[in-house]
């Protein structure tokens, strides 16, 4: 829309193209949920589930019980290290 230097422009997903965005400078950050740490979570709540244990909720959207993992931000100062230095993204894919 060409505010770019106007106005933050954000996501959330960490895709390629957000990446891509990042570097050219028409987008300013996103979120990155590391897909390790939902399984793990997902894996110890579904554990507990099983055993007839409780699972400590961390929120709740419109009144359902949720588990939550901290996103981490991203931006021109850590992508490469955050995104390419994870293994989530090859250089190849955001630099061209």
């Amino acid at each position: 829309a060409g505010l770019a230097g106007s106005t933050v422009v954000g996501g959330q997903d960490s895709e390629v193209a957000a990446a891509q965005r990042i570097v050219a400078g028409t987008q300013s950050m996103t979120l990155y949920k590391d897909s390790y740490e939902l399984a793990m979570a997902a894996v110890e709540a579904a554990g507990k589930l099983a055993k007839g244990e409780n699972v400590e909720v961390t929120g709740d959207y419109e009144g359902i019980p949720m588990l939550t993992v901290a996103p981490t931000t991203v931006d021109a100062d850590n992508l490469d290290n955050i995104l390419i230095g994870s293994g989530y993204m090859a250089e190849e894919e955001v630099y061209g």
